[in-house]
């Protein structure tokens, strides 16, 4: 049985009862002058209607809140109200910044525009959660218009007022995939501060050939999802298909996040990533299933820059796989991709030139705080100057032509994140040394999906797999270590 209710302090309440079979009703009353509005909508009978106003009832009566509606509820009556022009009910769910930016004469104007291009809206579809990212929860509501059907994406934070909203393309929930091969929970770590993973098996006995998949930047699972796409959940049962086996495993960021605020200015890439990526390979190590003379290191993005320096650490893993791994400085990286997003439709706004006017700024007191001039305390874009002087201080093309073992490097021809620039890098480093592969896949995104033109952040709010020829390459390097020819 669900029930939830609550007062919004705009002069909305929303009451929810539904048993497990799906039989309830939603009640919806907005303010109107002096009077409220009553809003029913049902699938039971009257001995639910007369629970729910009962329950309504006992609110104005005591002013007892049940419980809190569901944001999933609160996105669908945003949709509706702003889809037909009642601007009014959904200023005081906006956070403070969002107020300011969607004024209903903004609102009006971006509704008409709406309208006028894709014609008059049909209906809107159910709402789904997408995901949670750093606090935040992401809604989608299907918009379909005569034309065609749009999403709007409802970001809401901890204090469930309406922290964004974005009109993007189409696209269907993920479904809920099953594994066809065996998946088992661990916990990686084991100083009462794990993080839970998960192991795909192959069909059959084992010893198997394995590897540990190591995240990118950000707080993410151990999917690494990036909107409806889980590159690594693509990857752990492609290779499964291939017979060798996988752990991945929930960043700290991600799992455990108030770890790594008690670093403070201290923190540095070997509390976020590296630790953990050890401890997942000394778990790998004591399976029975697992051969322990035959276990890979596989990083993407900041996960690939990495996965040398976590190689170096004895007992060395078998080989590395680099995916789009960053080569570049961080400061300047992330200004580089900000200033890609902001030309992308050929005009510079002036919110655009502010955001890259601030990012120049933290860059300039990062190097500055680099070279030992004195800079103010705290984080810059992110992270503290320690974190920065340790990326500074580590060469990672370097280090993996030091070290000597096989090694797989793979980039995407459309990867704006991490380009052919830093691809250069790595192949520069690597040259001459035979137990190298190396290879661009020129259709291929950041998380290695198919494509054409430019790439985009938009790209990723649409559901696409990983490549299977990226699956193939990896898998037939870990099994033989021959390099994947185009």
């Amino acid at each position: 049985m669900k029930i939830s209710f609550s007062l919004s302090s705009y002069g909305r309440f929303f009451f929810e009862y539904f048993d497990r079979s799906g039989v309830g009703c939603l009640i919806e009353g907005r303010k109107e002058g002096t009077k409220m509005r009553i809003l029913v909508h049902s699938r039971g009978n009257r001995r639910i209607l007369s629970l729910a106003f009962a329950i309504v009832a006992l609110h104005f009566i005591t002013g007892v809140c049940v419980a809190e509606v569901q944001l999933a509820t609160r996105a669908r009556l945003f949709a509706e109200d702003f889809m037909s022009g009642a601007f009014q009910n959904l200023e005081g769910q906006y956070t403070a910044d969002m107020k300011a930016a969607m004024t209903r004469p903004k609102s009006k104007q971006l509704r008409e525009a709406l309208l006028s291009q894709h014609g008059p809206l049909q209906r809107i579809g159910d709402v789904w959660f997408e995901d949670k990212v750093q606090g935040y929860f992401r809604y989608r509501v299907p918009l379909h218009f005569q034309k065609t059907t749009l999403d709007i994406r409802l970001v809401f934070d901890g204090s469930d007022r309406v922290a964004g909203m974005f009109f993007v393309e189409h696209s269907e929930p993920p479904r809920a995939l099953e594994c066809p091969y065996r998946e088992f929970e661990v916990v990686v770590g084991d100083d009462g501060k794990g993080l839970p993973g998960t192991i795909t098996l192959p069909d059959g006995e084992g010893p198997f050939s394995a590897a540990v998949l190591i995240h990118g930047s950000g707080p993410n699972d151990r999917d690494e999802t990036v909107g409806p796409n889980k590159p690594f959940r693509d990857l752990a049962w492609g290779l499964a298909g291939f017979g060798i086996a996988t752990l991945r495993y929930d960043k700290r960021s991600f799992a455990r996040p108030g770890d790594l605020a008690e670093a403070r200015d201290n923190l540095t890439v070997k509390e976020e990533v590296i630790d953990d990526a050890l401890a997942a390979l000394v778990l790998m190590r004591g399976r029975a299933q697992i051969d322990p003379n035959s276990i890979f290191v596989i990083g993407h993005s900041l996960g690939g820059a990495l996965a040398p320096r976590i190689a170096s650490f004895e007992p060395h893993p078998t080989g590395v796989v680099v995916l789009a791994g960053n080569t570049l400085p961080l400061p300047e990286k992330m200004l580089e991709q900000t200033e890609y997003i902001s030309r992308l439709d050929g005009v510079l706004s002036e919110a655009e030139k502010t955001q890259l006017d601030n990012i120049s700024q933290s860059v300039r007191i990062i190097r500055a705080g680099l070279e030992g001039k004195p800079v103010a305390e705290g984080y810059h874009l992110g992270a503290p100057l320690a974190y920065y002087r340790d990326l500074e201080e580590y060469d990672a093309p370097a280090q993996l032509a030091a070290l000597a073992l096989p090694c797989l490097i793979l980039q995407g021809g459309r990867d704006y994140q991490v380009t052919l620039e830093d691809y250069a890098l790595w192949s520069k480093a690597l040259s001459g040394y035979r137990g190298a592969c190396l290879r661009v896949f020129e259709n291929l995104d950041h998380l290695f999906r198919a494509g054409t033109g430019l790439s985009s952040p938009s790209d990723y709010d649409v559901a696409k797999p990983l490549s299977p020829e990226v699956i193939d390459c990896v898998a037939g390097w870990i099994r033989t270590q021959s390099c994947c020819v185009e």
